[in-house]
């Protein structure tokens, strides 16, 4: 279901109902932290591999994509059964796909119509790895992808971000368990470093940009960061930003930004609702964002940036246990 208005996605009673699949300790509800958690559902995911190794024979014979789906579904089965974590989850992950697909079809029927030096490397970039789960998702997507024009359509490449350490030594495990990594690259940013030079010395040297962008980190820094991608022209026509827990977390500076650039034109813009990740009656919504054109000249665009004070980044950033959701909950939630 869509909506343009928050305040009524957050009314509505909408989503998956997820009360069947939601058997953990009440205790270890949603906003809940487990210390190591992150290093226990890694345990977690290698006895789900082994289970399936040993039913398919051996890891050999099991695809990147079957592998990867095994992952997410041991993700999935902990943080339901075990310990709630802000992974994206199953309900997100298919309305991530399904996006990710549309912007993959354009890109291709692009490059079969276009005279001349075609681009052929999609780029997606997510800022907020976590435990590589959404990277998987948008990895596991591009493969499909690929299966289904063949390899010479295109190629693509995932570029991820984190500021914690622990949680990207547990994400570049997890990537690679799934066979992915060819295809992921992990970047720590560091203290006070830019995110558009830190992006732009990793992406192609013949990159003109990003091709999607998933937001799914300090959500105090979605629309700081996002102007300064576009400022820095990594985001421009054909564009496609998803930004996560724009409800939840009433991110209604981003959502205006993005109904600014609706008014003139320069993108369309929805609203995905559906609940919070393995949750019950925690309501969410991710924005879903095309750019139909480039931005307009540097003044129109800066002026955002001008005049937007920089947030301070989180002093809990490298403690490893908490991300700066938005909202946090002294005593655990039964969801």
């Amino acid at each position: 279901k869509k909506t343009d208005d928050p305040a009524s996605a957050v009314a509505n009673n909408y989503g998956n109902d997820n009360s069947a699949l939601i058997t953990r300790d009440p205790r270890k509800g949603a906003f809940t932290f487990s210390v190591n958690s992150e290093y226990d559902l890694l345990l977690h995911i290698q006895r789900a591999l082994d289970q399936s190794y040993r039913s398919s024979g051996s890891a050999a014979t099991m695809s990147n994509i079957d592998t990867a789906k095994v992952i997410m579904k041991s993700i999935d089965d902990y943080c339901f059964r075990k310990q709630w974590m802000f992974h994206v989850g199953n309900e997100k992950s298919a309305v991530i796909a399904n996006f990710l697909e549309g912007g993959i079809d354009a890109f291709v029927e692009r490059n079969q119509t276009k005279k001349g030096v075609q681009k052929n490397k999609y780029v997606c970039v997510e800022l907020g790895t976590y435990c590589g789960y959404s990277a998987l998702v948008l990895a596991s997507t591009l493969q499909k992808a690929l299966l289904k024009y063949g390899e010479d359509a295109f190629d693509f490449h995932i570029y991820t971000t984190e500021i914690s350490s622990k949680f990207l030594n547990v994400a570049t495990n997890i990537i690679r368990l799934s066979k992915m990594e060819k295809y992921v690259t992990t970047i720590l940013i560091e203290d006070d470093a830019s995110l558009s030079e830190t992006l732009k010395r990793h992406l192609p040297e013949d990159s003109d940009g990003i091709d999607f962008l998933l937001l799914d980190h300090a959500k105090n820094l979605y629309l700081p960061n996002l102007l300064e991608l576009e400022s820095a022209e990594l985001i421009r026509q054909h564009s496609r930003v998803c930004a996560d827990n724009v409800v939840f977390n009433r991110l209604d500076d981003y959502r205006n930004h993005m109904k600014k650039w609706e008014k003139e034109k320069v993108v369309e813009t929805s609203l995905e609702e559906m609940n919070l990740e393995y949750s019950n009656n925690l309501k969410d919504g991710m924005e879903m964002t095309i750019y139909l054109r480039d931005l307009p000249n540097d003044d129109e665009v800066g002026w955002w940036s001008r005049v937007w004070k920089k947030p301070e980044q989180s002093a809990e950033k490298n403690n490893g246990d908490k991300r700066e959701f938005g909202i946090f909950h002294e005593s655990p939630l039964d969801v």
